[in-house]
């Protein structure tokens, strides 16, 4: 699912756990947040097409289609390499 398993330690690994887990707590506007905050910051870290395709989701599930359909066209556009890439366009 894209989560460290490590602990991280780092900034950017420790706001993207504390996003993931808003997601697995289905507090999706928490979730919102931070993973648009990690996207501003870390765009670029290896966890950052997971976290595009995870902010897509929290538009997905709370009924926002149109935003989430440009959210996951972004992560793919983004990222068409990355491991969320087939979920992006399946979404």
């Amino acid at each position: 699912l894209g989560t460290l398993s490590s602990g991280g330690g780092q900034p950017a690994d420790i706001l993207y756990e504390r996003a993931f887990a808003d997601i697995r707590e289905a507090r999706y506007d928490s979730a919102e947040k931070k993973f648009s905050e990690f996207m501003e910051k870390y765009s670029t870290h290896p966890l950052a097409a997971n976290a595009q395709y995870w902010l897509a989701e929290t538009y997905y599930v709370r009924g926002d289609y149109r935003q989430a359909a440009k959210m996951f066209a972004q992560g793919y556009q983004d990222y068409p390499q990355g491991p969320k890439s087939a979920d992006c366009l399946l979404k």
